[in-house]
């Protein structure tokens, strides 16, 4: 194995100049330089794949987004429709969900967008603001609130359609 001293690219020992900016490589690594770039290799690759990424939107998120979306059209529909027999306090809940199942849907399917709005506030207190990671806490938050949204949702949805078949 050769490592290239200029991008320090690891190759294999049939180069003779780096395939990523075609400097020229020198000698190969000794056993124990070669176990050593291994180890830091393995040990990258370890915090890559367990590391908490607040803008990675999985399929989960994608489906949990679609899930919010569909409620908020449904209640959309029943909220427009008079609700039925649900009462002031079902047209109400309806009223406050259309909207936070359509916002949280959009949280989970573009992340970016809260967290530049919460960046928002740091812009004068905080030197650097665009440095700013988020925290494991509103790692968490974005991804429960959106779950039990969904989950209080559809119990709403479920709780109208049985007032509406009675």
């Amino acid at each position: 194995m050769k490592k290239c001293k200029h991008c320090g690219a690891l190759q294999g020992n049939e180069h003779s100049n780096c395939i990523d900016c075609d400097a020229r490589l020198g000698a190969p690594l000794t056993n124990a330089e070669e176990v050593e770039e291994e180890r830091k290799v393995t040990e990258k690759m370890t915090k890559l794949s367990n590391k908490k990424d607040y803008f990675y939107v999985n399929r989960i998120d994608k489906t949990v987004a679609a899930l919010l979306i569909i409620g908020a059209v449904l209640s959309l529909i029943f909220r427009i429709s008079g609700g039925g027999n649900v009462g002031d306090a079902g047209r109400i809940l309806l009223s406050f969900a259309i909207p936070l199942m359509a916002i949280e849907a959009i949280d989970l399917l573009f992340p970016w967008i809260s967290w530049e709005l919460y960046k928002i506030k740091f812009i004068f207190s905080v030197e650097n603001a665009d440095d700013l990671q988020p925290s494991d806490l509103m790692i968490y938050i974005r991804r429960i609130f959106p779950y039990s949204t969904v989950i209080s949702g559809y119990v709403l949805l479920i709780y109208i359609i049985v007032k509406l078949l009675q």
